[in-house]
């Protein structure tokens, strides 16, 4: 028997197309559990494999999407934060339905640079970008030099690039709306608002306290994004004013916070209820489990993979808001 050498002549002993050897050689679930067994068995009994190399040097392409996590300095968040993992591992499985590969970036400092190194040196064909740190302009001067890229983050009206994110106003809103109708008066609101995410949800938690008429018990609480500056600047607040409610803007911000209201033997959610953002699977197992904002997180990717990929191909990509859902547990 002739071995088959290329996707030609798996496809011709196949049955099939070309792009559908491919893609089955690829396990895309767009292509039948039949056909793809059929196409494997044909491949591994000729001892036939993709050569990726000769595929980008014909098609001038790398079929790999770079994922870059833009961790600002001082945001306290780290790769290990079980938002970012999630997400990222839903862009992982988008991007293999759409037959790319992935790599992976993180940087302490943005650098646009270096982040368009990517796709210049044919290393990815497009850029997904995990937030908008507190450095605006590093983005804007990416989206200068016409790369392909989507964010992760909250559309403004200055932005220059497309986002894909959770109404975060709203978000914001139906936090502190929850908390108001459980009885509790005095609010206070924890996050770093020097990122537009954060920044926003704080405008709907602001939202929530004018249409019912209240106004902060503390403003201006920065806490960053992890559990330790979440205790810290709870057991600060305890010493320094009266309230009732704490709306978070990440869970693990809520997590540490509920730490230090229990060391002070505060009850939740009578003497202090807590809400969080993001709905980390651990958000339900903690005692109590957190009333949380959940992002979708699994169709956000789903809007980033398929956005980027319009970009690659000369496609506009525009702003995707996804809708936010209150989930409420024992903290509230």
């Amino acid at each position: 028997m002739k071995r088959a050498k290329t996707l030609a002549d798996i496809a011709r002993l196949a049955g099939v197309a070309e792009s559908t050897v491919s893609r089955a050689l690829k396990n895309s679930p767009l292509i039948s559990d039949a056909t793809r067994a059929r196409v494997h068995a044909i491949a591994e009994a000729h001892n036939f494999h993709l050569d990726s190399r000769a595929r980008s040097f014909k098609t001038g392409r790398s079929q790999t999407l770079a994922v870059v996590i833009n961790l600002s300095p001082g945001s306290g968040q780290v790769l290990s934060d079980p938002f970012l993992l999630g997400l990222v591992g839903c862009l992982a499985d988008e991007a293999a339905l759409q037959g790319y590969d992935l790599l992976f970036s993180t940087q302490r400092q943005f650098n646009a640079h270096q982040t368009l190194a990517y796709v210049a040196g044919r290393r990815a064909d497009g850029l997904l970008i995990i937030g908008q740190g507190n450095a605006p302009e590093s983005l804007a001067q990416l989206a200068g030099q016409q790369a392909p890229f989507v964010v992760w983050g909250q559309a403004t009206p200055t932005n220059l690039y497309p986002t894909v994110g959770t109404d975060n106003v709203q978000g914001g809103y139906l936090a502190a709306q929850h908390l108001l109708a459980r009885g509790k008066s005095a609010l206070v609101f924890l996050g770093d608002t020097r990122h537009p995410e954060i920044l926003a949800r704080y405008q709907g938690f602001q939202q929530a306290l004018t249409e019912a008429a209240r106004s902060e018990a503390h403003a201006d609480v920065q806490a960053a994004f992890c559990m330790q500056s979440g205790q810290e600047e709870t057991a600060r607040l305890l010493a320094e004013c009266q309230f009732d409610g704490l709306v978070c803007s990440s869970d693990l911000i809520a997590m540490g916070a509920i730490n230090a209201l229990q060391s002070q033997g505060k009850h939740i959610p009578q003497d202090v209820a807590v809400t969080g953002f993001d709905n980390i699977s651990l958000s339900q197992f903690m005692s109590p489990a957190l009333t949380t904002i959940e992002q979708d997180i699994r169709q956000g990717a789903q809007h980033m993979v398929q956005a980027v990929i319009a970009t690659i191909e000369g496609k506009e990509a525009h702003n995707i808001e996804l809708a936010p859902k209150l989930v409420v547990r024992n903290t509230s």
